[in-house]
């Protein structure tokens, strides 16, 4: 499996995560549950923080700059994920 298809279905777990929160009923019942789902969500997002991170890092910087992959500018998914609107528009 590649990169890209490990951060894809790890980002779906993620939507999956959420969804399960958004939709969980917050009472004092469901505290020690909206506790898990919260930390399975922040495991998944550790996850592709470190894969994104280091698979593939090893590509040397020149490489992909003289075949025109060059994508320094390009966002990463967890900046795109952690950066308001408002601070995207400045940049």
């Amino acid at each position: 499996m590649e990169k890209k298809e490990i951060l894809e279905k790890l980002e779906a777990i993620g939507v999956a995560i959420e969804d399960s929160y958004n939709t969980a009923v917050d009472t004092s019942e469901n505290s020690d549950s909206m506790y898990y789902i919260d930390s399975a969500r922040n495991l998944v997002e550790e996850l592709m923080v470190s894969i994104e991170g280091t698979v593939g890092e090893t590509k040397h910087f020149a490489d992909g700059f003289h075949s025109g992959d060059w994508k320094e500018d390009e966002p990463t998914l967890d900046e795109v994920m952690n950066t308001s609107p408002t601070l995207a528009r400045g940049l």
